[in-house]
């Protein structure tokens, strides 16, 4: 039997959508899920899963910030809720994942795709996004350096002729 650790973070209602294709996807699996304190209640009355975990910090799931689970418990896997198509936006909880007693990390996105991510493709992910980052900011400065002397002249140019 598998052991599947979800980290709830996105909305219930895609976890609601999502429990048929996980259970199918992993073969009558023995679910766990970690969440915010907020939501363990509701969660509780989920007849498929074995047990909840509570994230004891309010704040959004952070590498630094570690879950407590009982000594040595370990998982098959880990399902990491996205709440949109991509995954984008939860580099965070990605990087969380990595702090997990769990041996493979899978992505379930908003229509309840379940795909796997590396370890490292988390990293590399990581530094692929910072590099664009750093290429759109870089281009920006250019371009302004290049157009506002343009955009100055014209504006000189237009100012002038219409007095």
């Amino acid at each position: 039997m598998n052991k599947i650790l979800i980290v709830r973070s996105a909305p219930i209602q895609q976890l609601d959508a999502s429990l048929s294709k996980i259970k199918q996807k992993f073969h009558g699996p023995n679910i766990s899920i970690l969440s915010h304190e907020h939501a363990i209640e509701l969660l509780n009355k989920y007849e498929c899963i074995e047990k909840c975990i509570t994230y004891p910090f309010k704040e959004s799931f952070d590498l630094r910030k570690k879950a407590k689970f009982d000594n040595g418990e370990r998982f098959d896997h880990g399902v990491v809720m996205v709440g949109n198509l991509t995954g984008c936006g939860f580099q965070n909880v990605l990087f969380f994942a990595l702090t997990l007693p769990i041996r493979k990390i899978w992505v379930c996105n908003l229509i309840g795709e379940i795909t796997p991510i590396s370890r490292a493709g988390i990293i590399l992910k990581s530094i692929r996004n910072q590099a664009f980052k750093f290429l759109a900011l870089l281009s920006t400065a250019v371009f302004s350096v290049v157009a506002f002397p343009f955009l100055f002249c014209f504006l000189k140019c237009k100012s002038s002729s219409s007095v």
